[in-house]
């Protein structure tokens, strides 16, 4: 039964993770699977040497959420121009 319960919030989970985005000027839009676009602010960001980018992300509520991208999920000019605009998206905040 432990297994299932487990199993079907994983599945939930999974559901609820972006499918695809787009940069802004001072954030980023992320679509789910459903298609509903969601534009939320970059207020934080951490990189772990060019493989790892961790953004935290404020949406028009003010609810925290959490992004993370591996290097080689993304091209490597996107990946780039993703964590320089989440460092300067980032600063305002820090």
């Amino acid at each position: 039964m432990c297994l299932v319960a487990l199993s079907a919030c994983a599945h939930a989970w999974q559901r609820k993770q972006p499918v695809a985005f787009r940069l802004g000027a001072d954030g980023i839009t992320t679509w789910d699977r459903s298609g509903i676009a969601h534009y939320r602010r970059i207020t934080g960001c951490a990189q772990w040497s060019n493989q790892l980018l961790a953004l935290t992300l404020l949406s028009a509520d003010g609810r925290a959420s959490h992004l993370l991208f591996a290097a080689d999920a993304v091209e490597r000019d996107v990946f780039r121009e993703l964590a320089v605009r989440a460092r300067r998206g980032a600063q305002a905040y820090l």
